[in-house]
C-alpha cells in the first residue's frame, strides 16, 4: 500500500516504506497497482539482483511517473 504520493506538474511520485517486520523474504521485482487488492498492474520493475529483505533492515521503493 502506497505509502505517500506526491504530485509536481505531470510527475508523480508514489512511495511505499516496509519497515523490519514487514516484507521479510527474496524480492525480485516491484509493481505498481491502482489497487490494494484486485488492481490492475500499471507498472512492473524488475531489479538487477535480488533484494534479502530481513529485519535487519527497512526497505523504501519509490515510483516515478511522469504523465503526457
Amino acid at each position: 500500500i502506497c505509502s505517500s504520493r506526491t504530485r509536481t506538474n505531470d510527475v508523480v511520485t508514489f512511495s511505499v516504506f516496509f519497515d523490519t517486520t514487514e516484507a521479510n523474504t527474496t524480492l525480485n521485482e516491484s509493481g505498481l497497482f491502482n489497487a490494494s487488492s484486485n488492481g490492475i498492474m500499471l507498472s512492473r520493475g524488475l531489479f538487477t539482483s535480488s533484494i534479502t529483505k530481513t529485519t535487519n533492515y527497512v526497505l523504501s521503493i519509490d515510483w516515478v511517473v511522469t504523465i503526457g
